[in-house]
């Protein structure tokens, strides 16, 4: 009866770890800085410095960059756009030294870490 209530404990357990989601830590997402390529062939950069981000596209020449004000939670960036007065939020999921980035439902775009910070 003791082994039949620690295996269901550990299976429970182990259930509860994989239902988890993982969430961000805004300090360690500021604390880098991270590139990535689309499927395209675009770059994509995100960049911090104090409580400002900024975000560039590049694809076949053309470069768009959002650039402002920056809010952050555990799951949540929002950039306040200097230059056009909007503000546009992304979705973020951290794994290791790669970050996935989705903005509305769009596919995720998987950003790593820069050493260069």
């Amino acid at each position: 009866m003791k082994k039949l209530i620690c295996l269901a404990a550990a299976l429970l357990l182990i259930l509860c770890g994989c239902a988890r989601t993982q969430a961000g830590n805004p300090a360690e997402l500021r604390q880098y800085s991270w590139t990535g390529q689309t499927k395209g062939g675009g770059r994509v950069s995100l960049r911090f410095d104090g409580d400002k981000a900024a975000l560039t596209l590049q694809n076949g020449g053309e470069t768009a960059v959002i650039t402002g004000l920056c809010l952050t939670d555990d799951e949540t960036l929002v950039i306040f756009d200097d230059a056009s007065a909007q503000s546009y939020r992304f979705g973020y999921v951290p794994k290791g030294q790669t970050l996935l980035l989705r903005c509305g439902d769009s596919p995720a775009m998987e950003l790593k870490a820069d050493d260069g910070r």
